[in-house]
């Protein structure tokens, strides 16, 4: 599922990303996490023109696709090195957050490090087709600073966390408030999301090109059942 539309929508501001993403390198080049002698695998490497190619090292898997970057599950093919790999056709320049399925079972990309934490699940892996558009980091760019902060709900009788971004030259005794902009996560997903999709760094962007006022941005947890609640309607 593509989400650079949805941040659009929900932010009034666009879609972008936490930091410019790691230059691809070479299928197999040694790398921290490969484990004992092994290669590290690409994945997800992007072409120059939007193409982008998968990999996954599961050599006693049966069948392993792709979801969420088109219409339909990619299906992946095995080598002789047990290496599933498979080459997307061009993707337009947005944010898409996808996930392997290994015979069935639902995984994120191992050799990816950017996720998008979900309430209780196991995530999904974000990937940026980067291009001329709002969402894409600005070079050389102040940014402002992300921050965790806790508390426990009573009426949710769970211990809850929120992040809280301020702009680059926040002052907290400025005498003219700051507008504040309370933003909810989607369903299934929690309150890092955003910021996990970058909302922060838009907020950089748009507020350095003068199309924002700056700002303080909350991002919380946003489901009202309490958490007992929520754990026996998931059956455990």
């Amino acid at each position: 599922m593509r989400i650079g539309t949805a941040v659009l929508i929900c932010l009034s501001l666009g879609d972008c990303w936490a930091q410019n993403p790691p230059a691809p390198g070479p299928a197999g080049a040694p790398g921290r996490g490969a484990g004992r002698g092994m290669p590290v695998l690409q994945s997800p490497e992007v072409a120059a023109d939007g193409r982008v190619t998968f990999r996954l090292r599961a050599p006693d898997a049966k069948e392993v696709l792709v979801t969420g970057v088109g219409q339909q599950p990619l299906p992946m093919q095995i080598d002789d090195r047990g290496i599933w790999s498979v080459t997307t056709g061009i993707l337009e320049s947005d944010i898409y957050d996808y996930h392997f399925q290994i015979d069935g079972v639902t995984v994120t990309d191992p050799g990816n490090p950017r996720t998008k934490p979900t309430y209780r699940g196991t995530g999904q892996s974000l990937l940026l087709i980067p291009g001329p558009n709002t969402w894409t980091p600005a070079p050389d760019l102040p940014r402002g600073a992300i921050t965790r902060h806790f508390y426990h709900s009573a009426a949710a009788e769970d211990d809850r966390d929120y992040w809280v971004y301020t702009p680059t030259g926040y002052d907290p005794k400025r005498k003219e408030p700051y507008p504040v902009l309370y933003l909810l996560h989607g369903m299934n997903d929690e309150a890092y999301c955003w910021i996990g999709s970058g909302a922060n760094v838009i907020l950089d962007n748009l507020i350095a090109q003068r199309k924002a006022k700056p700002m303080l941005a909350v991002f919380p947890l946003g489901y009202v059942v309490r958490a007992a609640q929520a754990e026996r309607c998931r059956g455990t």
